[in-house]
């Protein structure tokens, strides 16, 4: 099965989303499914199943600052590879921005 899993936030920033994403990705490769995560990166991706769909932005929200591509140029490059990739099934991690209660 191709798995996409999207991850809002720059996996080459450490954080617990990231972690999970990271560790389910694995999980799914060991298990024998063809992955890709889609997220922003801050240099170079930390796996080479890992799409990077650009840098970066500190975004403060509840008390953390969340590291986040909110820009056109990384949103079209996610759509061009959710296109491209032909996914069975598709994992959006926390599909909204973090905000403050």
């Amino acid at each position: 099965m191709r798995i996409g899993l999207i991850c809002p936030y720059s996996l080459t920033v450490p954080g617990g989303v990231q972690n999970q994403v990271m560790a389910m990705a694995r999980s799914l490769l060991r298990r024998g499914h063809r992955v890709r995560v889609l997220a922003p990166c801050d240099g170079a991706p930390p796996a080479p199943f890992v799409t990077p769909l650009g840098a970066s932005v500190p975004n403060p929200a509840n008390g953390s600052v969340a590291p986040l591509a909110p820009d056109p140029p990384a949103q079209f490059r996610l759509l061009q590879a959710l296109r491209s990739e032909d996914f069975d099934l598709v994992h959006l991690h926390e599909p909204g921005y973090p905000a403050r209660a």
